[in-house]
This record gives C-alpha cells, structure tokens and sequence, in this order.
C-alpha cells in the first residue's frame, strides 16, 4: 500500500513538474535569447547597469512580501481542506497587506532618492534610476499573484502566464532598445509590465471564479496577524535580507569592482538559470505537494536529493567544459574577457539552487520559523562577507562570500532534513553527497588555481563518466530508474 502511495504521489509530481518544465524551458529560452541579443547591442557596463536596474526592482518588491505569499501559497493548496470563505478571507487580508507595504516601500525609495543614488548607484544614468518606483509597482502587480496559482495547483496556467511574461518583455525590451537604446529598456519595461499586469489579473480572477472563492474583507485584523507571525519568520530569512544583500551588492560592485563585470556576473546567472531548469521546475511544485502530502512526502524528497542534484552537477560540469565556444558563439569576443567568473557563478549556483529546493522540504512541512533562521544567517554571512571581503579581494571576494554562505546554509538544511525525514535510504545519500561535493571543489580548484588546458579539462571529462557511472549503478535503485522511465513515457502535458 505504502509503495502505491508513493508511485502515484511521484506520478502526480512528475506531471505537474512537466507542466512547470515546458514552459520554463520557454521562459528561460526567450530570457536567454533576449540577454545573448543584448550583449551584441550594450557594452558590458551597459549590461550591467540593466542588471543593476532589475535587480533593484525586483529587490523592492521582494521586500513588499512580509512573508504573506508563501503563506498564502500553503493556504491556498489546502483549498480543499479549508472553506473557500476562509481562504477569501485570508487572501484580500494577505494583498491588501503587501499593497501597503510596496507602497511605503516605494515612497520611502522616493523621499530617500539621492542618498541612494549616491551609495548604490555611483555611475548609474539619474533618468533611469528615477523610473524605479514606478517600474517596482508594476511588478508587483505582474509577480504577486502567482504564488495563489501555485498553491492552487495550476501549474499549467501560472507556467504558460510565465512563459507569455517572458515573450511580451522581450518583445518590448527590444523594441524599446532599437529606438531608444539604454533608456528605451525603461520604455519597454513599463509597457510589458503593464500588459502582463492585466493579463495575470484576469487570470487571477478566473481562477477564483472557478474555485469557488469569494475575495471578501472580513477578520482582517486577526487574519492579517495570523499571516505574518506565519510569514515574517520565513521573509527575513529568505527574502528580506536577501534583497538587502543584492541591492547591498549592487554598491559594491559599482565602486569596488565595475558594472563590467555586475554585467559578466548577469550573464552568468542567465547560465546558471539555463541548466537549473529542471530543478526550479520541481521546486516549483514542492511546496504545494509537500503541504498536502506531509506524510507521504519522505521518497519525493529522496529522489530529488539525489536525481536533481546528480542532473545539476552533470550539466553544470558539461557547461564548464565546452563555456568558452559557447560564449565566443552567443555573446562574442567581447565578452570572453568573463569565462571565470561566467564559470564561478554557475558552479557555486549549484549549492544555492540545491539549498532552495531542501529549503521547499522545510517551507512545504510548516517551519517557516527555522527556514527563515537558518537563511538569515546564511544571508548575514553572505552581506558580511561581502561587506568584507569585496573591497581588498575584488571579485574573489564575491566568490568567497557567495559560496561559503551557501555552502554553510545547503549543509545545515541538509543535516537537518537528514535527521527529521526518515529516509530508508540514508546511507546512500550521505554517500552521494560526499562524492558530488568532492567533485564540485575540486572543479573550482581546478577554475581557481589552474590555467585551463587541454589535459585538464580531458581529466575533468574522465571524472565526470566515473561519477555518473558510479551514479547510475549505486546511488540510482533498479525500481526507481524502471519507474521514472515509465512515467517519463507516459508522461501527458495536462493539469492535474
């Protein structure tokens, strides 16, 4: 009975992860396309004062959250254990809470706008930072709703509505460099954002209609205090101070390092986002399953410790090896001059990208409260470090205070859920990890320390078929591989 359970709950995850896994590849195909077009019409210090804009918009908004959406997502997955009524209740309290928020937010980005200038922004074109409060509340407006999607389990609907995002800002973005140039990206973000802001709003609307659920203002006071004792812990650690260290990073850049390589670092993440496709797609859907499944949730969470993982490491290797034609081929030899840190950022974004997804097992079970501690402190570590380290060692800098905090934050959650889930296969984990973490140093030594050739990046390819062979044959059960290859054949792209 129990092993039933367990293939049909992993059944189920598969479609709805398939869901979410077509149309990210869409997503992060046109995302890709739109940064390789940029790179042949911006320098690289143009790049990265777009980088600079982006992540200062989505910084704000990330701040305007308290916590509430990832409640909100839990809420709204046990919709069918809850009465819609009270679901209503608590989602109008939970918007009309974070509505407030970005609007103190913004203002107080506005009253505060020449200070900022001054201490993050040092180089940046005035006439484009004076657009980031406007362009912060039209994301809010596109980003905010689709966490009552997810939890909702209409993962076909949030990731096409994604995919659509991706398209209409590119389209717009472009249209708006061609004629305008750098500004003309402020042009073609405001239009994008306001057509994808109806869009998802519609949607929005459609989805409750279906469901059932009624938006009402009622209990706000009590449902509004229940939502951010829930949800505060959790935004702290996982958002806030993370959005502090981004926009904190973006002032460290500009005066210690250069927008060149804030644009190189863009570039990078834009790599590391291609080869996580997979995972993000699973951790997507996590929260949600993990929220109805509590129980049954334990070989889920197994098998993407160990088929995510080995899927991250292997592709993230494959790109290491074969990055410089790639980059002379998509972005031109402009940007070749980055190959160290385009290779950096997307090894160390291994152990960030698996750390959130063991972030979902917590955040999925209910302790927000140690999700947002153990991610505080491995975002202070990160700020300090960087704070630190970035004005006497440069970029190195960076890499030591991205990774080591990471690092530090993928191995307490580990340990963590390695103790609290009752894994029947504990062993083979712990072992797992070992060997993939012995693999990923030693392919940052070799980045690190070594001037790439030949011969070392043949002995790279000779640990990475040892390592996926010794994969496949013990980490990977018989049953298991049998099961997924079935599934994966039958799988069908529809909602669950």
């Amino acid at each position: 009975m129990l092993l039933v359970k367990w293939k049909r709950l992993i059944r189920d995850f598969i479609k709805s992860s398939t869901n979410v896994l077509f149309a990210d590849i869409g997503t992060k195909a046109i995302g890709f396309a739109l940064i390789s077009i940029l790179t042949f019409v911006l320098d690289p210090v143009s790049l990265g004062k777009y980088n600079a804009l982006l992540t200062t918009i989505a910084s704000i908004y990330g701040m305007s959250g308290l916590g509430i959406a990832m409640v909100l997502q839990r809420e709204s997955a046990k919709h069918t254990l809850h009465a819609n009524s009270l679901i209503g209740e608590r989602v109008s309290a939970g918007f009309i809470a974070m509505i407030l928020t970005i609007i103190i937010l913004v203002f107080f980005f506005q009253v505060f706008h020449n200070q900022l200038t001054v201490l993050l922004f040092g180089g940046m074109d005035s006439d484009i930072i004076q657009w980031i409060p406007v362009l912060t509340l039209l994301y809010f407006a596109v980003q905010a709703p689709l966490t009552l999607l997810l939890g909702m389990g209409l993962f076909r609907t949030y990731s096409f509505r994604s995919m659509m995002e991706s398209f209409i800002t590119g389209v717009c973005v472009l249209v708006g460099i061609f004629f305008w140039q750098l500004e003309g990206i402020i042009y073609g973000l405001i239009i994008s954002y306001t057509i994808n802001a109806i869009i998802v709003w519609m949607i929005l609307k459609k989805s409750f209609l279906d469901k059932k659920i009624l938006l009402v203002v009622r209990n706000f006071i009590p449902n509004t205090r229940r939502l951010l004792k829930e949800g505060i812990p959790y935004f702290i650690g996982n958002t806030f101070l993370g959005a502090v260290a981004s926009i904190i990073l973006i002032g460290l850049f500009s005066a210690h390092i250069g927008f060149a390589e804030l644009g190189y670092l863009r570039l990078g993440l834009s790599l590391a986002a291609i080869l996580m496709i997979v995972p993000n797609a699973a951790k997507t859907v996590t929260i949600s399953f993990i929220a109805r499944h509590e129980m049954n949730a334990t070989k889920l969470q197994s098998l993407q410790i160990r088929y995510l993982f080995f899927l991250a490491t292997i592709s993230t290797m494959v790109m290491m090896l074969l990055l410089s034609p790639v980059v002379d081929l998509i972005f031109g030899k402009e940007y070749e001059s980055g190959l160290v840190i385009y290779t950096m950022v997307i090894l160390i974004s291994i152990f960030f990208n698996i750390q959130q997804i063991l972030n979902t097992f917590v955040a999925g079970r209910g302790d927000l409260l140690l999700s947002g501690i153990v991610n505080s402190c491995v975002t202070i570590l990160y700020i300090g470090g960087s704070l630190f380290l970035i004005p006497s060692l440069g970029i190195f800098g960076y890499y030591i205070a991205f990774g080591g905090s990471y690092l530090l934050g993928f191995v307490v959650l580990m340990a963590y859920d390695l103790d609290r889930s009752r894994y029947t296969d504990k062993g083979t984990i712990v072992r797992f990890l070992f060997g993939t973490m012995a693999f990923i140093f030693l392919s940052i030594a070799y980045t690190i320390w070594f001037e790439r050739s030949w011969t070392g990046d043949l002995m790279i390819w000779a640990l990475l078929l040892l390592y996926s062979f010794a994969c496949v044959k013990y980490v990977f059960t018989p049953e298991e591989k049998e099961y997924l290859q079935g599934i994966l054949r039958k799988v069908r792209f529809k909602q669950i």
